[in-house]
């Protein structure tokens, strides 16, 4: 058998390398795409993700704005350069050192922690179950990503070392087949064709994830924001011999500013404007900080108010809120923290950013932030909140919101509980 018999019997060189080729590629091109897409997530709202990392008793006090910052650049800059393939392979590897980094550290807050921060601020945002389905989802794409990245640099290796295996030399005559040279061109139209179906399935897969765990971080900022609150008002109590805040007065004779917003409120509409009032003792003077706006509710239509709304049965009565012994404004004072007598069940604010709409109605599937007497705090659906006063505060406010507004007009008021 001749010299060209013999090259023609192997087989075709480029074909098998080059099939290998292009799902090496695919395998590591569509985890770094993925990995740089929730880069850009993160990103694009780094408050919200270090306010998540907060949450996680791991996370060093302090630094968890660096380590934000840390992970974004990582992401990025490591999803960038496997995609474009400048050292595709060191990217691969380092998307998978941080693809398993993250795996290991959500795993030990699972088992070493059950899951939840110590306040129990997760497991407040969402019920057991459904964290268990987030739980097996994010595994489940953590190891799919993984397994890609593994095969892919498992096959690139494959495929360079065949490439740098000696062969017998061609001769001088042999012209390369087609095959061969797309090896050395770059992709192929078929290889495009195919990263991209792979990667559109990916973000299909990964886009709900990522809008969740935005939604997630909003409800974990907004229990964070009303704990701070009702820490604020412990120490007003405690600074105020045991007196819950009243700073209006039946006869509008109290106005404060916010900005430049004068406030001059009637006696029970001091409910969405009281950071104007304890801001100068109690936040630094900012009337406007951020603690008092909900991350799904930055634009308010109240100006310089707050979306956290202090229940109006702290400044009457537990009387007037009784339908057999309300008698007027008589009954209207402020009330003492030691004549709450369910702490845990009596709600001193709520979040009205997760429940109404611009039309200020409203939305019953919503599982409202309510921020409790003892300090505690939990997202709360509206069906376990008990009906309130039915005539509300008995007297017109400024907003034309329902009477039967959830925890605002607790029946006997402090005396009363808003859960079972």
């Amino acid at each position: 058998m001749s010299l060209d018999d013999a090259s023609l019997a192997e087989p075709p060189l480029g074909s098998q390398r080059r099939r290998k080729h292009v799902l090496a590629s695919t395998l590591l091109i569509a985890p770094c795409s993925v990995l740089l897409l929730a880069g850009i997530v993160k990103g694009l709202d780094a408050s919200s993700f270090a306010s998540y990392l907060r949450r996680w008793p791991l996370t060093p006090l302090g630094l968890a704005d660096a380590i934000a910052l840390l992970v974004v650049n990582l992401e990025v800059l490591v999803g960038l350069a496997g995609v474009i393939g400048i050292k595709r392979r060191t990217a691969a590897l380092g998307a998978l050192a941080l693809l398993g980094t993250f795996t290991v550290w959500y795993l030990v807050h699972l088992f070493a922690f059950g899951g939840t921060p110590p306040c129990h601020c997760l497991g407040a945002w969402l019920s057991r179950r459904a964290l268990d389905r987030e739980t097996w989802l994010l595994l489940g794409r953590n190891v799919l990503l993984m397994g890609c990245l593994g095969g892919g640099l498992w096959l690139s290796t494959e495929v360079r070392h065949r490439r740098e295996s000696p062969r017998a030399a061609p001769p001088a005559d042999h012209q390369p087949d087609r095959a061969q040279l797309m090896v050395h061109r770059g992709f192929s139209l078929l290889e495009i064709l195919v990263v991209v179906a792979v990667l559109a399935v990916l973000i299909g897969l990964t886009l709900p994830a990522l809008k969740g765990a935005r939604s997630s971080s909003q409800r974990l900022g907004s229990l964070s924001n009303l704990r701070q609150h009702g820490t604020a008002f412990a120490a007003y109590t405690a600074d105020f011999q045991d007196y819950w805040p009243l700073f209006t007065h039946p006869d509008r004779r109290v106005a404060f500013l916010c900005s430049n917003t004068r406030f001059k409120p009637a006696y029970f509409e001091g409910y969405f404007c009281w950071n104007a009032a304890l801001a100068p003792q109690y936040y630094g003077g900012n009337c406007l900080d951020a603690s008092f706006r909900t991350p799904e509710m930055e634009d308010l239509w109240f100006p310089n108010g707050t979306s956290y709304w202090y229940s109006d049965v702290f400044i009457a009565d537990p009387q007037y809120w009784t339908y057999a012994l309300r008698k007027g404004p008589a009954q209207w004072r402020a009330t003492r923290a030691s004549e709450v007598t369910s702490p845990s069940k009596k709600a001193l604010h709520i979040s009205v950013g997760e429940l109404l709409s611009d039309e200020q109605t409203l939305d019953r599937e919503r599982s409202p932030g309510v921020g409790f007497v003892d300090g505690s705090v939990r997202n709360v659906r509206l069906a376990d909140i008990r009906p309130g006063h039915r005539d509300g505060p008995g007297a017109r406010t400024i907003l034309a919101r329902p009477h039967d507004f959830p925890t605002m007009h607790t029946l006997k008021g402090v005396h009363g509980r808003d859960v079972d």
